[in-house]
């Protein structure tokens, strides 16, 4: 017995075609965040700037309307927080004659913001900046 090779040049060679990815940002979406938040209360007088400190969290709600590379969008989101500080303050001394003990706080509990942004999207990337009102 004798073995010959196949030969298989009368079959046709089909063309894959390229998987082309076109991605489109338009449409609505929402999210969550999460965050941590400090700074600095500061007055006209530095004696009496103290810190402040605690966590956030919140939502958002958007629509992205892309044309072309152009993406234009709207935000709204809100946050909770549990940002504080607090400081006691010693008002007077010995040349006023008398002192006394002030106690001063400070408390973010919330935040909201609507904002505009105008990007520019190139597949899954979208640079943009970002506008608006809190």
């Amino acid at each position: 017995m004798c073995a010959l090779p196949a030969l298989a040049a009368d079959l046709r060679v089909k063309a894959v075609p390229l998987a082309q990815s076109v991605y489109n940002w338009t449409g609505f979406y929402v999210g969550g965040h999460v965050g941590y938040g400090h700074g600095m209360k500061d007055w006209f007088t530095s004696p009496f700037d103290y810190q402040v400190k605690g966590f956030l969290g919140g939502g958002q709600v958007g629509y992205n309307q892309q044309v072309g590379n152009l993406v234009f969008s709207i935000e709204a989101d809100a946050s909770w927080g549990n940002i504080k500080g607090d400081q006691s303050l010693m008002v007077g001394g010995p040349i006023l004659g008398a002192t006394q003990t002030a106690f001063a706080n400070t408390t973010i509990d919330g935040l909201a913001t609507l904002t505009g942004r105008l990007g520019l999207a190139q597949d899954r990337w979208l640079v943009y900046v970002k506008g608006g009102a809190a």
